[in-house]
């Protein structure tokens, strides 16, 4: 691989929340503060990922349920926003892609799902299984 070579995706910093957190000072803050509502949580779903993945490379995302792999997948496909940070698709921004970009793209990443319970053996330790591919080849 040469140096100089723009990784087919790039992510620095990225994360992802959904809800938003209210401002003290304004008319929701307000009724929070009286306690005549209550707070909406905000969800912290992707914190500060960095990733780079390089044009061939093939990528696999392994944690735990809950941990943000499907939410990282589906900001890198385009399919949510970036809530804060810097995504890179080709070199491009992912915010600045056009329309018709957008759709190409989704069309060229692909995130398979696999359901845990049927796709790894509870009597093998992970390491073993991740490694089973290398060891394979070699």
């Amino acid at each position: 691989m040469h140096s100089n070579q723009i990784p087919l995706i790039e992510l620095s910093q990225v994360s992802k929340t959904f809800g938003k957190p209210v401002d003290g000072h304004s008319l929701q803050g307000l009724l929070q503060r009286l306690h005549l509502t209550r707070p909406k949580p905000v969800t912290h779903a992707v914190d500060r990922v960095d990733l780079r993945i390089m044009r061939g490379e093939v990528v696999g995302l392994v944690g735990e349920s809950g941990c943000g792999k499907s939410t990282l997948g589906r900001m890198v496909a385009g399919l949510l926003p970036v809530s804060s940070g810097n995504a890179w698709v080709d070199g491009k921004p992912l915010d600045s892609l056009t329309p018709q970009e957008r759709k190409a793209l989704r069309l060229k990443v692909q995130m398979i799902f696999q359901d845990p319970s049927s796709s790894l053996n509870p009597r093998l330790r992970m390491d073993r299984i991740v490694g089973e591919g290398a060891r394979c080849t070699a």
